[in-house]
């Protein structure tokens, strides 16, 4: 649930920050990554049109991430639980 609330305060700030600075913002958000580093999305996810179909993919993306870091963490054994 925090993750989709903050999905949806990142978009709010991205649609707040393209009006106060324009197509400067447009640039520096064409060749900079939303929420998870190296993940650059398509112009066509960025379209207010393809908002639920960008939180579906962030959302499932982040909770695939999320669930292999916890199985990793329950798989190994840490040196100090011995």
């Amino acid at each position: 649930m925090i993750s989709f609330l903050l999905l949806i305060v990142a978009d709010w700030e991205e649609i707040r920050l393209k009006a106060v600075y324009g197509q400067e913002f447009e640039t520096y958000i064409s060749r900079t990554a939303f929420i998870l580093p190296g993940l650059k999305l398509p112009p066509k996810l960025r379209d207010v049109k393809n908002k639920l179909i960008l939180y579906v993919v962030l959302f499932a993306v982040y909770w695939v991430l999320i669930t292999l870091v916890l199985i990793a963490f329950t798989q190994v054994q840490l040196e100090w639980t011995l």
